[in-house]
């Protein structure tokens, strides 16, 4: 009973994990209406006009059509509304139909995600290596009010190891060396700190404890470069 209970919870997890993959990228469909074709003879009640349908199906990668997989067509009898779908439906006629539905009109703006993704990589691109120039500004140029958010290990040996990310202030620049006010509480990641700056907590003064933290310019650089200093924040 104990082994059922594992594979069951195994098969649980494993499912979830297959849903949290096709939410970031899988196979979709999409319906387009087609105009109303006289193409062929109803075989119920002889009618020669019929509405029009196409279905593609493509790849999506996070909801964002990427390449068409298929395209299908059906077509219903406009007076009896008998259905014809894809294999249903002469070669010659369902071509009609796809040259009648598929043309750019319909189908571009649907697959424009790959122009967008490459738009959007070209974007972060740029702003990584323009977040680089100012980063290596900074750490060649400190001013005052600069806060560092910084790996507390790198700078004070006495830091819980769990807590170990922190920030560090300039309040003072000297000839050859930099005074820092070194925070009093530590965070598990990097990513609790920018919090503390984006909520403006790491700007008060309360927020730092009072004795300084003297470093020399030179080694910024290298702090920089081994991680010890991950990365600079101006606020103006």
């Amino acid at each position: 009973m104990m082994i059922f209970w594992k594979l069951l919870i195994v098969f649980i997890n494993l499912a979830a994990k297959i849903k949290a993959l096709l939410m970031v990228f899988g196979i979709k469909e999409k319906t387009i209406q087609g105009p109303i074709m006289n193409i062929g003879t109803c075989p119920s009640c002889d009618c020669s006009q019929f509405l029009t349908h196409g279905v593609l199906k493509y790849f999506h990668l996070y909801w964002v059509p990427m390449f068409i997989i298929s395209k299908k067509v059906g077509m219903q009898c406009n007076q009896c509304n008998q259905n014809l779908i894809h294999k249903n439906i002469p070669s010659v006629i369902s071509n009609k139909i796809k040259s009648a539905i598929f043309n750019k009109k319909n189908t571009i703006p649907l697959f424009a995600g790959p122009i967008i993704l490459f738009a959007l990589v070209i974007f972060i691109a740029i702003d990584v290596q323009l977040e680089n120039i100012n980063q290596t500004k900074y750490i060649n140029n400190p001013m005052i009010d600069d806060i560092y958010i910084v790996n507390l290990n790198g700078v004070d040996t006495n830091i819980d190891e769990k807590y170990n990310y922190g920030a560090i202030r300039v309040i003072n620049i000297f000839l050859e060396r930099i005074e820092f006010q070194v925070s009093t509480a530590g965070h598990e990641d990097s990513s609790g700190v920018r919090e503390d700056i984006k909520s403006k907590k790491a700007s008060e003064y309360t927020y730092y404890n009072s004795k300084p933290l003297y470093i020399a310019k030179e080694q910024l650089p290298l702090m920089k470069k081994s991680n010890a200093i991950l990365s600079i924040k101006r606020n103006y």
